[in-house]
């Protein structure tokens, strides 16, 4: 009998040492569940949408910013005002663009799987489109390091829906996550519709902390409509910031840019480039209805890019308020292209657009860390 009891006191034993086993693992387990879960949430955070609103009034180069950031003549750009519905172009890093139009109720309007000026030009116009999705590549990103989002915003002097200043003004005010370019025609700036949206930036600022401040980027574009012989580019620039100043906005981050220049050097030059071909031998091959344009498009891309190149005060990269390393290289990257003697490159860097780029990428990197640092 005692031998009996005593088997069973050891196999009690043994299923005492097996579930104690067992809820010994399954603690674990939970434990690597809430971690798991845990680096979901922290990754999930830190791939938040970036959404870059450009934000102008009339004639300021905004849609041609855009295209030259893209590389590609995609977003409607005339002299007055264009864009009419909210654009927003999500980074896949896919050459081919798609797009969904959507009415004011977001209701679905179109799906197009090719996406191209003429078509987009057709949308914009159109009254019934209220917003457009693109998905496709922002070439100065991957969208492996950030879930990057540019916003095409009409401007404040758009006739077709209020509910777009909503929108606008959200982005400058309640949005600390976002990045605000203000896009400011230098030859021509100081106008009525300038006001409300630049008192809603002051404001803004005025009430954020470094990192919240430093998201508004003041572009001030047209810089190659200048003559340096007959006008100074920092008086301009100057000018500029004693403009935003009045407004209320103090020390403010400008970057000079020549959107046309870079989109120039990115579209019909590159063309040349590819084919190897001189300018007139290109031409040759174009059929009587494109010529015109392209040849009038084509020589004054030639001319920006001579222009800029020759004056050493259109050198927009040297005016940018980069940090030291970040303008160093840039510098390092116009070196590179005046060995190998890429005119066109030299320029594209002239055009303050890659500093541009490199403004908005150091945001970026900065909110991550921060957001990182927060999350631990």
């Amino acid at each position: 009998m005692k031998s009996k009891i005593k088997e069973l006191e050891n196999i009690v034993s043994n299923l005492n040492q097996q579930i104690d086993h067992v809820e010994k693992h399954r603690k674990q387990l939970i434990a690597k569940k809430e971690l798991l879960v845990e680096q979901i949430r922290k990754q999930e955070e830190m791939f938040k949408p970036i959404n870059v609103y450009c934000i102008s009034t009339m004639s300021s180069g905004k849609s041609t910013l855009i295209n030259a950031m893209l590389g590609e003549k995609l977003i409607p750009a005339y002299d007055y005002a264009s864009t009419a519905s909210i654009i927003r172009i999500k980074d896949n890093d896919k050459k081919r663009y798609r797009a969904t139009a959507f009415d004011k109720d977001d209701n679905v309007l179109e799906k197009l799987d090719r996406l191209d000026y003429n078509i987009m030009s057709r949308l914009d116009m159109d009254d019934n489109v209220q917003e457009i999705h693109i998905d496709g590549d922002i070439p100065f990103i991957n969208s492996k390091d950030a879930n990057l989002i540019l916003v095409d915003t009409p401007g404040t002097n758009s006739p077709r829906n209020s509910d777009h200043l909503k929108t606008i003004f959200k982005a400058i005010e309640n949005s600390p996550e976002s990045i605000v370019l203000y896009v400011i025609n230098s030859t021509q700036f100081g106008i009525i519709d300038d006001n409300v949206l630049l008192d809603k930036i002051a404001k803004a600022m005025k009430n954020a902390g470094k990192r919240s401040y430093d998201r508004f980027i003041f572009v001030a574009n047209k810089m190659d409509s200048f003559h340096p012989r007959e006008e100074s580019i920092q008086d301009a620039l100057d000018a500029v910031r004693e403009y935003l100043k009045d407004k209320g906005i103090e020390n403010p981050n400008i970057y000079p840019a020549s959107a046309s220049t870079a989109l120039g050097i990115k579209t019909l030059l590159s063309v040349l480039e590819a084919k190897n071909v001189d300018f007139f031998d290109f031409l040759d091959v174009l059929d009587d209805t494109k010529y015109d344009a392209i040849y009038d498009e084509t020589y004054d891309a030639i001319g920006l890019v001579r222009k800029l190149n020759r004056n050493r005060s259109l050198h927009l990269e040297e005016y940018a308020p980069l940090p030291k390393a970040k303008k160093e290289k840039i510098k390092a990257e116009l070196i590179k292209a005046e060995e190998t003697n890429d005119k066109n490159k030299q320029a594209l860097i002239h055009s303050g657009i890659p500093s541009i780029e490199v403004a908005i990428l150091d945001l970026i990197d900065r909110k991550t860390v921060a957001d990182s640092t927060a999350l631990i």
